[in-house]
């Protein structure tokens, strides 16, 4: 019987899982060896886990960043998963059949789920009025009069 039928008999593996175990094993010799021997490796280890630290600092700002129009400064609420726009500014008129989610979302009463919604609609019809708009769900007669005055079709 040789080393390896010894081996498997005594912990009670078969061919396949002693080898995982090997080539696991093997892999935690050589990184002990390299760590040993190149003890400076550590410094680049802190340094990664210092860039990730950083990362993470970054993202508990939650800011999203700005819509193309630099109007708007999104950032994403603590206690929710949904993004607010800090300002609502909406100079002009939105056009329903091309303006972006982010333009979508400068509208009174509309966050990211209705402006999806809407970007979802018009892929199957254009919007010929305004109107139309409370086709959408979550969109009535309320919200739609907070909004009239900023929408547009072409």
């Amino acid at each position: 019987m040789g080393w390896v039928e010894l081996i498997k008999s005594k912990i009670g593996v078969s061919s396949n899982e002693l080898i995982i175990i090997s080539f696991l094993l093997s892999g935690l010799i050589v990184g002990y060896c390299y760590q040993w021997f190149f003890p400076e490796s550590k410094n680049v280890n802190s340094l990664v886990y210092h860039a990730i630290d950083s990362l993470a600092s970054v993202q508990k700002q939650q800011y999203v960043g700005t819509d193309i129009s630099n109007q708007s400064l999104l950032k994403n609420e603590n206690s929710s998963k949904k993004f607010v726009a800090i300002e609502k500014i909406v100079s002009g008129k939105i056009n329903l059949n091309t303006a972006s989610k982010l333009e979508l979302m400068k509208l009174p009463g509309v966050g990211e789920k209705t402006a999806i919604k809407i970007i979802e609609y018009r892929k199957f019809k254009k919007f010929t009025s305004i109107d139309e708009i409370m086709n959408i769900k979550g969109i009535g007669p309320k919200k739609f009069e907070k909004m009239r005055d900023f929408l547009i079709v072409d």
